[in-house]
């Protein structure tokens, strides 16, 4: 073959080439968007609000910090030893719970509630926690500050920078154990937050479920086994499901009690979370708290798993086609028992023809009283074959390729045979061979015959 048939040869694949690539079949879109609301009727009749005598009351979900009542809950309060709730969250935090801790003068000089300490007793910052956090005891805290990050007062600044960090405006600590100070105060809401961060600590579950254990100790053998009162922590012991948390007196802040339990609902296990600053009767308060949280507020399926939503519809037309789609997880939120509730739901759905069973589509969209937005995926139920005319084209374009492919090969082939004689003929020639035979014999001067 020739350069010039070669050349002919190549451009021709090429156009089949660029032709294979250029040929697209219509990819149908699919689509579907809708908005609409509906009213979810109240469960049950209307809960009264807690009667109670606190100075200062507050219940949230425990999980998701979601408010359920509130009393004076911004109202600055001393809160004696639930300050401990934070004091154990940091050292669990940034301390090393195995390490041994040598009580220092300014520990053992700490006023009760206390364990006693020795100068130079040695006792494990582990069982350290524990005794602050079963017995409420004061000087436990300040070595457990000192511990953590060498002097009560650096612990103290911690205290206060993690406050500001969770957003608690009224809050400012002065000791790690609650002692009263006129500085040292907080508030229902905040000690709330304090107590959520917490509680996703499971070393922190595992202190304040504890009702008994025994601590080593290297010099006073006096206080070795920690209890929990059946007088002081009566929640604790007499509430189903209840799992915590702490209690916390002094003469100015009265009886303050951080309460939570865990009770089972059609979703699982759901957890409340309660605190009362100033009450005369905390157990009865906690209770009527406690109530009031896991009856007044439900949990309910705003939407529902794999719900089928609708059908893809062929765009601007109104015949629905290809497959419907549903709902890849569920919307579940913490509501009003007792009242109606108005819900707003939004979904936008697309897809182009090929598409796969359980491709993601889209979105809905849920909100409750003209709260925040929750948005879940959207998933074709089955696959949504091609259409005849789109795999016609798609063949055609896999046999124009096919075809440039082979068309530029044998080109090629067949032009690099030709050319490869050509230089064995230019080759032979210059030797003064005959490209068929041996060596023509030479004339005088030397040329060949």
């Amino acid at each position: 073959m020739s350069l010039r048939g070669f050349l002919t040869s190549a451009l021709f694949a090429l156009g089949l080439m660029v032709a294979a690539l250029v040929i697209r079949p219509h990819r149908v879109i699919l689509s579907c968007s809708r908005s609409w609301s509906e009213t979810m009727p109240a469960a049950i009749p209307t809960v009264a609000r807690p009667d109670i005598n606190a100075k200062a009351a507050y219940v949230a979900d425990a999980t998701t910090g979601q408010e359920f009542y509130a009393m004076n809950a911004d109202t600055e309060l001393p809160e004696a030893s639930t300050t401990k709730i934070i004091t154990a969250t940091l050292a669990i935090q940034h301390g090393n719970l195995d390490r041994i801790v040598t009580c220092s003068k300014n520990a053992c000089d700490t006023e009760p509630a206390n364990i006693d300490m020795k100068l130079g007793e040695k006792i494990s910052e582990r069982d350290l926690l524990y005794a602050m956090m079963i017995h409420s005891a004061n000087d436990a805290a300040v070595a457990v500050s000192e511990a953590v990050s060498g002097k009560e007062s650096k612990f103290v600044a911690l205290m206060n920078a993690y406050a500001k960090r969770l957003g608690c405006t009224h809050t400012h600590f002065v000791t790690p154990n609650g002692l009263n100070d006129p500085k040292h105060y907080t508030t229902a809401r905040d000690l709330a937050k304090f107590a959520v961060y917490a509680l996703k600590i499971p070393f922190f579950n595992q202190l304040i479920k504890t009702r008994k254990y025994k601590i080593k100790r290297s010099i006073n053998k006096k206080y070795l086994v920690m209890r929990r009162g059946h007088g002081g922590d009566r929640f604790l012991f007499n509430y189903t499901g209840a799992d915590g948390v702490k209690t916390g007196y002094t003469h100015q802040a009265g009886n303050c009690y951080v309460g939570s339990a865990t009770l089972d609902d059609a979703f699982g296990p759901r957890r409340v979370l309660t605190v009362v600053f100033h009450g005369s009767n905390t157990f009865h308060d906690t209770e009527m708290l406690m109530d009031y949280g896991f009856k007044a507020w439900t949990r309910r399926a705003v939407v529902k798993k794999g719900a089928d939503e609708g059908t893809l519809c062929v765009r601007g037309t109104r015949p629905a086609v290809g497959s419907s789609f549903h709902t890849a997880s569920g919307i579940m939120m913490t509501l009003r028992a007792d009242q109606p509730h108005r819900v707003e739901m939004r979904l936008a759905a697309r897809a182009v023809e090929p598409a796969r069973a359980g491709e993601r589509v889209g979105y809905m969209e849920a909100r409750v009283d003209g709260g925040k937005w929750n948005r879940i995926p959207l998933l074709l139920d089955r696959a949504v074959p091609p259409p005849a005319v789109w795999r016609r084209i798609q063949a055609l374009r896999f046999s124009l390729g096919i075809l440039s492919v082979l068309l530029l090969g044998t080109s090629y082939g067949a032009f690099a045979k030709a050319y490869r004689r050509r230089r064995a003929l230019l080759s032979a020639n210059g030797r003064g061979m005959d490209s068929t035979g041996p060596s023509l014999p030479k004339r005088p001067n030397g040329k060949n015959r």
